[in-house]
């Protein structure tokens, strides 16, 4: 699997109404495995959905967050090159942008551990608000 961005590898972000979440204020686009992809301004992301007794060990922010964008983007569209992707697929796809981004290896191996068993409820929730 392989990333390459179209511009810059990072976007502008305001912060929302929450005073957490991130809105991107520019299109983030990349190619992933040769497919053209781009996050739409406007995209509102969590950073990662870390819990707050987690924090002091893996910040919602941090070398992770636009693996977090691509992934969150992911989990919400549930497409990817005009089909439907799989939550495999998404996971994988946050692992390999964290490393891409120079994310420590034990880190990486724990954040994509935890997406892989813990997001299935994110996962069923946006499936349900797609139909």
């Amino acid at each position: 699997m392989s990333i390459t961005y179209s511009t810059k590898d990072v976007v502008d972000t305001i912060l929302a109404e929450n005073g957490f979440d991130a809105i991107i204020d520019d299109p983030f686009e990349f190619t992933l495995n040769g497919v053209e992809c781009s996050i739409p301004t406007g995209f509102s992301f969590d950073w990662g959905s870390i819990p707050k007794a987690f924090w002091s060990l893996f910040p919602p922010r941090g070398r992770h967050s636009w693996a977090c964008l691509i992934h969150d983007w992911l989990y919400r569209t549930q497409v990817f090159d005009g089909k439907p992707c799989a939550k495999s697929f998404a996971d994988q796809v946050f692992l390999v942008v964290m490393k891409h981004y120079g994310v420590s290896s034990w880190r990486r191996q724990v954040m994509y551990w935890g997406v892989k068993c813990f997001g299935w409820s994110a996962w069923r929730n946006n499936r349900k608000k797609l139909k």
